[in-house]
């Protein structure tokens, strides 16, 4: 098996590869993301397009398209529109756990338009891609190199998974394992990047504020890991998504705040 790790997007990344890749080539296509897509660098086509509400740029345009039709498919529950209520908690740089600033008094209102490679933005508030960049990058990457190889992949890029061909056991946390073939897997929680006083970086799209919902773990298996880290994030601001025939949820594997792990989709109570 060939592996290759390194640090990007605020975490660590690895390639395993069944044939010899060029993983390389493969690293930089991360680096490049992460520069277009990043919320944090002023340089980035994303702060561009907050700063100066349009841009032409066919990548960015791609991923905002993706997370807009993700955003329909949840009924706002996974929502890219909260830029502004994330700075205001004190999520406007690289997570640090003391600079919270507190609740956000208000609720912004993004109108996100996108024709050809170009994205404008109305209104006020600004665009956080930080939902789905990181597994929208995997699923590319993977697929990059699966054609290159001709072989079976796994890309982990900090949790978020996606694996082609082959069959993998993933661990997930707290002794549980999901087994991924040509699937996708994310987690998010509220017990990370976490404030004091309970605040927290997933935000309540309805109320602008940290999600005070009953699940505060969330690890779902989708068809790639780009559903796979919406959805997760999703089902933490509305559980009852987990039972809707609609969402394309394979698996998850949720915890609720009283300590509790449940799984679907038989809904039994692990010991």
């Amino acid at each position: 098996m060939n592996t290759h790790a390194f640090d990007a997007m605020g975490t660590q990344w690895c390639f395993m590869s069944e044939r010899a890749a060029d993983f390389d080539a493969a690293e930089q296509f991360v680096r490049r993301c992460e520069a277009s897509f990043s919320r944090f660098s002023p340089y980035s086509a994303l702060s561009e397009l907050n700063r100066r509400r349009a841009i032409q740029d066919a990548q960015l345009t791609e991923l905002v398209e993706v997370a807009m039709a993700l955003h329909a498919l949840t009924n706002g529950a996974f929502d890219p529109t909260l830029g502004d209520e994330l700075s205001a908690l004190g999520y406007d740089r690289t997570f640090a756990p003391e600079l919270n600033r507190g609740q956000v008094s208000r609720r912004s209102n993004l109108l996100v338009k996108t024709a050809g490679d170009i994205t404008e933005l109305e209104g006020e508030g600004s665009l956080d891609l930080g939902g789905i960049a990181k597994g929208w990058t995997v699923d590319a990457v993977a697929m990059r190199l699966r054609q290159e190889s001709g072989g079976g992949v796994l890309v982990d890029g900090g949790g978020d998974i996606r694996a082609i061909d082959g069959v993998w056991n993933i661990g997930v946390g707290d002794g549980r394992e999901v087994i991924l073939k040509n699937a996708g897997v994310a987690t998010s929680s509220t017990l990370r990047r976490r404030w004091e006083g309970g605040t927290h970086h997933i935000v309540d799209p309805d109320t602008g504020q940290s999600s005070a919902q009953t699940i505060d773990t969330a690890t779902v298996v989708a068809s790639d890991a780009t559903l796979a880290d919406a959805l997760a994030t999703a089902v933490i601001v509305n559980p009852q998504l987990l039972s809707d025939p609609r969402i394309p949820i394979q698996q998850a594997i949720v915890r609720a705040r009283d300590g509790q792990w449940w799984t679907t989709p038989n809904w039994r109570v692990e010991p």
